[in-house]
């Protein structure tokens, strides 16, 4: 859970001219809460806390919350990326809270190439469901 970035260093005209609004704002906001998180020690709340500061629930929402089973990835013979990652639900008595409850899936698999593309929440009958679409994904925070 780390976050961090360097570009060309842009002047402040050629950010409000050509940068997308209120980006590097959300990035530095987002940043914070992480690093308060790490400081104190609280990343079972973490989830929630970058909800919040993303707009609350109308803006983002918690999907899923498990951990990592499986990675698959490999390079297309144009340089792209694909694969796809495996989460599984905790179980009983690994969820902290109400909030670390999954759905009714009993895994999520996110197909990705060079970015996420979608998530797939699976149950335990190997039912498929899309539950986000590339275009609401912005990124998946994993608890």
């Amino acid at each position: 859970m780390a976050c961090g970035a360097a570009g060309v260093p842009l002047t402040g005209k050629e950010m409000r001219d050509y940068g997308i609004p209120n980006t590097h704002s959300l990035a530095w906001r987002l940043g914070r809460v992480v690093s308060i998180a790490q400081q104190s020690a609280s990343l079972s709340t973490l989830a929630d806390a970058l909800i919040e500061e993303c707009g609350g629930p109308e803006t983002a929402r918690r999907l899923f919350t498990g951990k990592i089973r499986s990675v698959e990835s490999g390079l297309t013979k144009t340089a792209h990326s694909v694969g796809k990652v495996t989460i599984e639900a905790l179980s009983e008595d690994e969820t902290e809270n109400d909030a670390d409850k999954s759905e009714n899936w009993s895994e999520v698999v996110v197909p990705f190439m060079n970015e996420n593309l979608a998530v797939l929440g699976r149950d335990e009958h190997g039912q498929e469901t899309v539950s986000a679409s590339f275009l609401e994904i912005v990124t998946i925070y994993f608890s």
